[in-house]
């Protein structure tokens, strides 16, 4: 993935309706590359970036951020545990993880801060998870196009089934993977 792409691309995001990018990852190396691109990219065009990730993940990603980023850029990146933001009350609901979304970005709003985000989003053992995903995902998409803010959800690739996948692919109107581009959706049908 090259810098530069992702640049372009979300500078052109940034000056039109935003950006919902699906990247469904295979492998760490290119996730935590397209990551720090991310963030980098976002501080070049004047955003802070609120990410959501597991410990694990935020702990060996901010190793890496330390190496390139400075201490005023690391304090620009919101990190919040994806555990805590997709299952606060103990399962994933879009209402209540809405709820949560739109209370941070108050807390930007407050600060006169524009941002985009990053997040990396796990469930549980659920029944009915595809359809849960999927009412979530077009609500984002209905309020990414209305606020204008480019947003990454990553999923891992092992928990993605082909009929999630499919449906991912609807809500996003871009596609980001390990090793290819950042390109348009062509399976995107729109809010």
């Amino acid at each position: 993935m090259s810098e530069d792409q992702i640049g372009t691309k979300t500078e052109w995001m940034k000056q039109t309706n935003g950006g919902h990018i699906f990247y469904n990852f295979h492998e760490l190396n290119g996730y935590f590359k397209n990551a720090i691109t991310y963030i980098k990219t976002a501080f070049e065009q004047g955003d802070e970036v609120l990410f959501i990730e597991n410990e694990r993940l935020w702990s060996s990603l901010k190793e890496k951020l330390v190496m390139c980023l400075s201490t005023a850029q690391l304090r620009k990146v919101c990190y919040i545990n994806n555990f805590d933001f997709y299952c606060m009350n103990g399962d994933f609901e879009s209402a209540t993880i809405l709820a949560y979304f739109n209370k941070t970005q108050d807390d930007f709003t407050k600060k006169n801060s524009s941002f985009r985000t990053w997040a990396h989003v796990e469930w549980g053992c659920q029944e009915d998870i595809d359809i849960k995903i999927s009412e979530y995902e077009r609500i984002v998409d209905v309020t990414l196009c209305k606020s204008g803010l480019i947003s990454v959800c990553a999923y891992d690739a092992c928990r993605v089934s082909p009929t999630l996948e499919a449906i991912l692919k609807r809500f996003h109107n871009f596609l980001l993977y390990d090793n290819e581009r950042l390109i348009h959706s062509k399976e995107y049908s729109g809010f």
